[in-house]
C-alpha cells in the first residue's frame, strides 16, 4: 500500500498485512551497543469465538539487529483491523501478528504478547527514573545547546534522568516528547553538556530509535564506560508508546520498563 503517514486512510475491518510499511534502520553507530525497542499498544481489541469484544495491551519487542523499523501509523491501522475479527484464543492472534511482522521486517519480533485486563498491573511504572531528580532541576545555569556530550576527569557509577527529550517526526515534523534514564560506570558525564545535547536535538528530525542510537553512541564516546544502559521513554502517541533501550554487551537489561509520563 505504501506509506500512509500524512494521508487520510480508513481503518480496515479485518487484519490486512499489506497496510504495514517498513523504514530502513540506520546501522548501529557503535559496535559495542546492543538493544531493543519496546512498543506498548494500548488500543488493541478483538472478538472471541462467541463474538464478545475483548481488550488487551499488546507488547511488541524488536531487536536492534532487525534491518527495518515498522512505521507506527501503518502498525496502528493494521492492529485496528483486529477489532471485528473472531479468534479462538490470544495465542493465534500473537502468532499471526508475529508472522506478518517477520514477513515485513525480515526478522521476527523478540516478543509479541497480549496482556488481558487481569494482567494489567504489570504495566505500573517500573522505571528507576521515577525516584530520580531530573538533571535540569538540579542545574543552576542554563546549558548551551551542543552536539557533544563531555565527561569529567573522574570515574563514577550513577543513574541520571531527564524530562528534556524532544525531537521531530521526520515525516510530519510533529514533536515527540520523552524522558531518558541512564545507568553507567565510566568517566563522569558532564550533566550540563548532556542537557545541552538534549536541547540541540529538540528541533532535530528523527525516528525514536534513531534518536536513541545517536544519544547512546554519544554517551559511549564521552564516558568510555565499563557498562552503560540508556532508555528513552517516548510519550504515547496514537495509542502506542515506544521505548528504545540501548546497552553495552553483557549488561542485564530490564525485562519491561515504563515511565510515568507514558
Amino acid at each position: 500500500m505504501g506509506l500512509v503517514l500524512g494521508k487520510s486512510v480508513p481503518y480496515p475491518d479485518k487484519p490486512d498485512s499489506s497496510i504495514l510499511y517498513r523504514v530502513p534502520r540506520k546501522p548501529n553507530p557503535v559496535s559495542s551497543l546492543v538493544g531493543h525497542d519496546d512498543w506498548k499498544c494500548y488500543e488493541f481489541s478483538w472478538l472471541d469465538s462467541l463474538g464478545l469484544p475483548k481488550q488487551g495491551i499488546l507488547w511488541l519487542r524488536f531487536s536492534t539487529l532487525c534491518p527495518y523499523l515498522v512505521e507506527s501509523k501503518s502498525l496502528k491501522l493494521y492492529l485496528g483491523g483486529y477489532f471485528n475479527t473472531r479468534f479462538p484464543n490470544t495465542h493465534e492472534i500473537q502468532s499471526q501478528i508475529s508472522n506478518h511482522l517477520e514477513q515485513l521486517l525480515g526478522l521476527a519480533p523478540e516478543q509479541v504478547r497480549i496482556y488481558q485486563p487481569q494482567e494489567w498491573s504489570c504495566f505500573d511504572c517500573h522505571s528507576n527514573y521515577n525516584n530520580l531528580v531530573p538533571i535540569e532541576d538540579r542545574l543552576t545555569v542554563a546549558a548551551p545547546a551542543s552536539s557533544k556530550i563531555r565527561s569529567l576527569n573522574k570515574v563514577t557509577e550513577e543513574r541520571l534522568g531527564s524530562n528534556a527529550l524532544r525531537s521531530l517526526c521526520p515525516i510530519t515534523e510533529q514533536p515527540d516528547w520523552g524522558s531518558i534514564e541512564i545507568h553507567y560506570r565510566g568517566r563522569q558525564i558532564d550533566q550540563s553538556s548532556l542537557i545541552g545535547w538534549l536541547l540541540d536535538k529538540r528541533s532535530s528530525s528523527g525516528f525514536h530509535e534513531q534518536i536513541a542510537d545517536e544519544l547512546a553512541a554519544e554517551l559511549i564516546t564521552a564516558c568510555e564506560p565499563n557498562f552503560l544502559c540508556m532508555s528513552a521513554f517516548f510519550v504515547r502517541r496514537g495509542g502506542i508508546d515506544i521505548t528504545p533501550v540501548r546497552y553495552t554487551k553483557g549488561y542485564q537489561a530490564p525485562e519491561m520498563v515504563r515511565h510515568i509520563r507514558q
